[in-house]
């Protein structure tokens, strides 16, 4: 060790060029360690609307849907539905040579308008949503999980008990919170962005909805992701349409449409277009700048203990200069 430290010529240049180092790593550290915050137009690019009805038939169907269900259905600024549903039922329409005329507000009026018969059809159901069990439901658009957006990672289910849960009204996971006896935890939102703004305000430690809705609620709307560090899968739901009456001979007609749409890469093409861009969990995100922030904290050790053997070897060089000038002398 004493002779690899004797053999360092001119340490406090190199005493000055780790301590650039130092700083540079250091540095790095706090640009990576630090929360981002994205703009709206960063996180969210809303996608080309590309089948529109045609609206050239005899018959209309009349549908209704939530209008904060992105990216399924919601009103843009000029108050155009958008969404993959939106697109689904054009599709849909078209295809079974139906007119539409959509209407998008609250899930609980939604759900009104339906058994009521003010409406024919209803997008953005959950199968286990009992809500709407007087609907007929087509076999599922869309599978995907529950999941728990929470700002500290709970270890297991079981922290579920200890929390206040947010969910959206008429959330399909209803009746398996009912079952485990977490209903009692849970408090209903008219939207996803109420569930966001309810956990960032410390009003509950987390919220629950399909994974692709949370994330797209999270970054749509300037929310900082990484706050949101926790994810946990709760239950895998199934998204459908809704019919109003139970009518056989119409339920199989859509889902024969959905069956061909399905088979001929239309389903896909929405999915790939709507939902893919959001599957990504930003939690990977931020568990790859963890691993880069621990890479450099250790690289930064290792550049000051670098800093002080060179320290210690130019310490030990003036001292046997010393020592060789007083033997000179």
């Amino acid at each position: 060790m004493n002779g690899s430290i004797s053999r360092i010529r001119k340490p406090g240049a190199l005493i000055f060029w780790l301590a650039v180092l130092l700083l540079i790593i250091t540095c790095a550290i706090l640009v990576t360690a630090l929360p981002t915050r994205h703009s709206k137009e960063d996180q969210w690019g809303e996608p080309e609307m590309t089948i529109l009805p045609k609206n050239a038939f005899d018959k209309t169907l009349r549908v209704v849907g939530d209008i904060d269900y992105k990216p399924f259905s919601y009103a843009h600024g000029d108050f155009v539905p958008r969404g993959y549903d939106i697109e689904l039922v054009a599709e849909l329409a078209n295809r079974l040579e139906y007119n539409l005329k959509y209407q998008l507000t609250s899930w609980v009026e939604a759900v009104a308008m339906i058994k009521e018969g003010e409406a024919d059809l209803i997008m953005g159901c959950d199968k286990q949503d009992s809500s709407v069990m007087d609907c007929a439901f087509t076999i599922p658009t869309f599978e995907e999980k529950f999941v728990a957006f929470e700002l500290k990672q709970s270890e297991s289910f079981n922290d579920l008990y200890n929390k206040r849960i947010a969910l959206i009204e008429g959330c399909g996971l209803k009746e398996t919170m009912i079952r485990q006896h977490l209903w009692r935890n849970c408090f209903e939102y008219e939207t996803v962005t109420d569930c966001v703004d309810a956990v960032l305000r410390g009003e509950r430690d987390c919220f629950i909805a399909h994974a692709t809705i949370g994330e797209v609620a999270l970054r749509s709307f300037g929310r900082d992701v990484e706050r949101f560090r926790g994810r946990m899968d709760i239950a895998t739901g199934q998204m459908c349409l809704g019919i109003a009456e139970k009518n056989s001979e119409f339920l199989t007609k859509v889902d024969d449409a959905l069956t061909e749409m399905r088979a001929d890469g239309t389903l896909g093409r929405l999915q790939q277009k709507w939902i893919e861009p959001f599957e990504t969990d930003p939690s990977d995100a931020g568990s790859s700048r963890k691993h880069l922030v621990i890479l450099l904290v250790v690289l930064d050790l290792l550049v000051l203990a670098g800093i002080c053997v060179t320290g210690y070897a130019l310490i030990r060089n003036r001292a046997t200069e010393s020592e060789n000038s007083k033997s000179d002398a």
